[in-house]
This record gives structure tokens, sequence and C-alpha cells, in this order.
């Protein structure tokens, strides 16, 4: 019995191995009479009249964009197919072959070629073999990988859309369409830039007393044109269009540039003094009056004053020349030498302490409505900063 198995498994086999010989000779056969019993010429057209040619492009692998040279490289297959009758049969005559495959260096090849290539490599990378059925019908996807020339739209970056054509030969193929992913740029470039901008407005908070009003301000500068420097670097410098990002960090560097003069100013009324300057009636009326009583701004009172009229009206009245003339004119006696002396130095004490409070008062007047101009200018800003924000991005 084992001997019986054993001679109809090797029986199997040598049928099977029949077989496969037979199919191969019949694909050899076949091969033969297509290329060398036709006289098969490659490099002539299958008909005289125009030949059509299904075109269509797989896009496999987009690999890189580089928005400062102006390419794309992706890895794509190309799938054409057309006839060609020399290369048909009767499957009947061929053990019932359908379809076989020959080397693409053997038979003509529609000439297509990317007319837009970057790098000068107009050919594809790798030529498989074509797949030809039995009525004539070829087909051949070849694998490529294509830097292509493809020009940056860049006005919505980093939120933009890139089409890039891919030209093959006469006719143009459907686009492709590239869309950023434009959260990395939210994250390491707009939301710090935002914030460092919105540091720079928050220096009309900072005391002028500080000494670091302008330390922030061009520190916050500074860190900004270090962004556009990066954005520099991203945009490719041929570009026909200002992307929005751009446009964004130029109005930040507006508005941290204007925060750093209106900084001057205000640290400038902050230092006035008497000596240099006296408030005008409108500046009064307007920083010292109207403007507190918008921005809800109350000026503390100071407990010195009290003091310091209660201390005055004694001094006079100890003091001043009206007290002495009554009692000249009540006893009747010369005033002595020595107190006619201490009155005088009396007097310029109180004169001089007299000059220091209204020296103080215009100070603090000076100092009152530089807060007042930080306080207005800290909205003005922030206001600025929300609505241009709103109106550059969204």
């Amino acid at each position: 019995m084992m001997k019986r198995v054993i001679c109809c498994c090797i029986c199997v086999t040598l049928l099977i191995i029949s077989d496969g010989a037979h199919g191969y000779m019949a694909e050899e056969n076949l091969l033969d009479e297509l290329m060398k019993n036709n006289n098969y010429n490659n490099q002539i057209r299958p008909t005289v009249q125009p030949t059509t040619i299904k075109f269509h492009l797989i896009l496999a692998q987009l690999i890189s964009v580089s928005e400062r040279e102006g390419y794309m490289t992706s890895k794509t297959w190309l799938v054409q197919q057309w006839h060609d009758q020399r290369l048909s049969w009767a499957p009947e005559q061929f053990d019932n072959i359908e379809q076989v495959q020959i080397p693409a260096a053997q038979i003509w090849k529609p000439d297509v070629v990317l007319f837009n290539n970057a790098d000068g490599n107009f050919d594809v990378s790798m030529k498989p073999n074509a797949v030809v059925k039995f009525d004539g019908s070829v087909i051949w996807r070849p694998p490529a990988v294509y830097k292509s020339l493809c020009k940056m739209e860049v006005v919505f970056f980093p939120f933009d859309i890139q089409m890039c054509h891919m030209k093959f030969r006469s006719w143009t193929y459907d686009s492709v369409h590239i869309r950023r992913k434009p959260l990395f740029y939210i994250i390491y470039l707009i939301i710090p830039s935002f914030l460092i901008t919105f540091l720079a407005i928050c220096v009309f908070v900072l005391p002028s007393d500080s000494g670091e009003k302008m330390t922030l301000v061009i520190s916050c500068l500074l860190s900004l044109t270090v962004f556009i420097l990066l954005i520099f670097k991203m945009i490719p410098p041929t570009s026909l269009n200002i992307p929005l990002i751009s446009k964004y960090l130029m109005f930040m560097m507006v508005l941290v540039t204007l925060s750093t003069l209106c900084s001057v100013v205000v640290l400038n009324i902050h230092h006035r003094t008497p000596n240099t300057h006296q408030i005008p009636h409108k500046f009064r009326v307007l920083f010292l009056e109207n403007l507190p009583r918008f921005l809800r701004m109350e000026r503390p009172e100071s407990d010195d004053n009290e003091t310091n009229a209660h201390f005055n009206l004694k001094v006079d009245d100890l003091s001043g020349s009206s007290f002495l003339r009554h009692r000249m004119m009540t006893s009747h006696a010369d005033i002595p030498p020595e107190v006619t002396s201490a009155t005088y130095r009396l007097n310029y004490i109180v004169d001089y302490l007299k000059y220091q409070d209204r020296y103080k008062q215009v100070q603090d007047d000076w100092k009152f409505a530089a807060m007042v101009t930080d306080r207005l200018l800290f909205y003005v800003f922030t206001i600025a900063l929300i609505i241009g924000t709103t109106v550059v991005l969204l």
C-alpha cells in the first residue's frame, strides 16, 4: 500500500513539472513569436494614427517640501496604458496564455517625462516589466522619485494649502494638494510671539521708579527679532506674497517698538520737576482730572498734608511779623536785635518748607500724570493686540 502511495505522489509531481515545463515553453514560444518572428521594432510607434495613452499617477509618499528652494520631492507610481496591435496573439495557440510580462526595454513605450523637473533627471528611476495582454493592451507601472518645481504661495503661512503641478511632457497632470499642519508653528512661533508682545505691553504696569521699563521692552524687541529671522529662513526668497505670519510678526514688532517709544515718554513725564517744567493748565485738566475719572483712578491722599498745614499755621502764628507788631503795639517796647534776627531766620525756614511742599506737590502731580498715561497706554495697546491678532490670523 505504501508503495502505491509513493508511486502516485511521484506521478503527480512529474505531471506538475511537465505542465510547468510545457507552460514555460509556450511562453517562450510566444515571446519569440512576438519579438523575433514579427521583427518587432521598439523605436516605431504601434500605429501611424495617434496613439491614445491612458496615464495616471499614484502618489505613494510625499518625501519633503522645500519652501525656500521651491521644489517638492515625491515618491510616485506612473501607470501608463496603451494599445499595441503588434503585441496581440490568439491565446488558444499558446496554451491559453492571456497575458505575459515583457522587459520594458524591448517594447515601445510612450515618451512621457516630468517636464518641470528640478534636478535634471527626467526619466523614471526603475523600469520594471510591462504587462501585455493577448488583445495588445499594454500596462506599465514604473516607480519614480521626482523632485518637481513648485511655486510656493505663502500668503496664509503657516495655515497655507500648496498646489504643486507636475507637468508630464505636453499635458498637465492633476495638481497635488499639500495642506500644512500648523500646530508646530502655533505652539513654537505664534503663541510665544503673542506672549512676548503682551509682556512688552505689561511694561505700562511696571512702576517707573523700578528702573526696569526700558530693559523689559528692549528684551522683548530683541526676542521678536529672533522670531522674524526664523521666519526669514522658512520663507522662499522668491515668493511674490508676504505670508500672514510675517505680517503678524511685523505687527507685533510695530507694537513693541511703539511701546518702547511710549515708555520713553512716560519716563520723561515721571522724572519732570518744577525746576525744569511747569504743568500746563490743559495738561492738568486732562491728565489730573478728566482721565483719572474716566480710567477710575483715585489719587491717594497723603497724611502729611494736615500735619504740614497745622505745622505751618503754628510757625506763622509764632514767627510772623504781624505777631511782633502786635506785641510792639501792646507792650510799647522795642524788639531786641536778637529777636529780629531769629524772626528772619524763622521766616526763611517757613518759606523753605513751603517751597519744599509746593515742589513735592508738583513733582507728585507729574508722577501721577505718568501713572495715568501708563494706564491709558496699557488699555490702548491691549485692545490693539487683540484686534490685530484677530484681523491678521482669523
